[in-house]
């Protein structure tokens, strides 16, 4: 890995003679044992560390190109704590020093991209989650300004409205996804609007004091952060401050910025930190959508299953048994009737919902058949039910 400079007189230096032995005798104030093209580099876990460097003067200017040979993380702290130690100090007074390439950032950026990337990614799926879910399939135009809209559609050069449903989120740029959540707007009718169509002279002569004040409340400009996304508890600790400062990291990474070990960490651990909340709050909405889902089919195949078993059993048998045949229709009516009330409310914990299947079934009062198959080896044998007195019927 490398980090190359110019270095060059300032124009207020009056004797701009010998600049390379000025580049040497600076290095040499800076960094420990300074040869013509090495020097030792002490780092804050007590040790040194010996780089290699070439230096050429040409038109009165230094080109000094520093290398370092260790791995990836250490070369990129080592050479990016070099660039700040030459930057910064009186040792400078008289250079102007450019860094003109810098490999210790680009290993910086390129290790941020992923998990800013990332980030990116939840926070699109988790807006595609929570505001399908609330406005359906006209989503796009109930939660998008008309501006935005029509500045999309002038950018995808006359996007038809089902693209824009399903792609309306990876044509927005970052800072209008931030825009988008949390910019102040009316939702559902502008204040003009409201004063005419909901709180009309004809209207207000028929609205309680209650009612006209909840039109009010209910009507004012408000994010769509606040509108949806606050209410989920994972992700309460996020706001626009945190989403901006997020952006302007991610300027720094796409635009391939000056960067060091210390706002590596930073940018590191708040992008992490916000993306584990995002991630919590997918991780939310998916248990419901899923679980909904998954307890459905659980019962259907109970209902289907018990449904055949039963089937097969009274064919194997061959013969009708009234009180069984009863006492299965009601069997099949409370299994049918609990996946019904499941997917009305999914959020019911499974356990719950499979002891409400049990206690149907325990409460069943079948009559004790089993008397049948110690009198006869093979159902085929059976030619006639013997009756069962009340107390048999009964449960102990």
């Amino acid at each position: 890995m490398e980090i190359d400079f110019l270095i060059q007189w300032k124009n207020k230096v009056t004797d701009k003679t010998d600049l390379t032995s000025k580049v040497k005798e600076m290095l040499t104030q800076l960094f420990r044992d300074v040869k013509s093209n090495k020097f030792y580099f002490d780092s804050d876990d007590g040790n040194s560390y010996k780089l290699d460097y070439k230096n050429s003067e040409r038109d009165e200017k230094i080109y000094l190109k520093i290398l370092c040979n260790y791995s990836e993380a250490k070369s990129a702290k080592f050479l990016s704590s070099i660039r700040d130690i030459i930057y910064n100090g009186k040792h400078r007074k008289d250079f102007l020093i450019i860094c003109t390439y810098d490999e210790a950032s680009l290993s910086y950026c390129c290790r941020l991209m992923k998990p800013f990337g990332m980030f990116e990614r939840h926070l699109r799926e988790l807006m595609y989650l929570i505001t399908v879910k609330a406005f359906g399939a006209d989503w796009v135009n109930k939660t998008f300004p008309k501006e935005m809209i029509a500045d999309i559609k002038e950018k995808s050069h006359g996007m038809n409205s089902q693209d824009l449903t399903e792609t309306a989120f990876e044509l927005l740029d970052y800072s209008e996804i931030s825009n988008y959540l949390f910019d102040e707007r009316y939702f559902e009718y502008t204040a003009e609007q409201i004063l005419e169509n909901k709180l009309s002279d004809e209207l207000l002569e028929t609205l309680s004091k209650n009612e006209i004040i909840s039109i009010i409340s209910n009507s004012r400009k408000d994010t769509l952060w606040n509108k949806l996304f606050s209410k989920n508890q994972k992700i309460k600790n996020i706001n626009k401050d945190i989403i901006d400062a997020i952006r302007r990291y991610r300027n720094d990474i796409m635009h391939h910025h000056t960067l060091n070990e210390k706002k590596y960490k930073e940018m590191q651990t708040v992008v992490k930190q916000v993306d584990k909340s995002v991630i919590l709050a997918i991780k939310d909405i998916e248990d419901k959508i899923y679980t909904e889902n998954e307890y459905i089919s659980v019962f259907s195949t109970m209902n289907n299953v018990l449904y055949e078993t039963i089937r097969a059993f009274n064919d194997a048998m061959k013969i009708n048994i009234p009180n069984i045949s009863a006492s299965l229709n009601i069997a099949l009516k409370n299994f049918s009737e609990i996946a019904k009330s499941i997917s009305d409310a999914y959020s019911q914990n499974l356990s719950t919902a499979i002891q409400r299947v049990c206690n149907s079934v325990t409460n069943l009062s079948l009559p004790d058949y089993s008397k049948l198959f110690e009198m006869h080896k093979y159902p085929s044998e059976i030619s006639e039910i013997p009756l069962l007195d009340d107390n048999d019927n009964q449960s102990e």
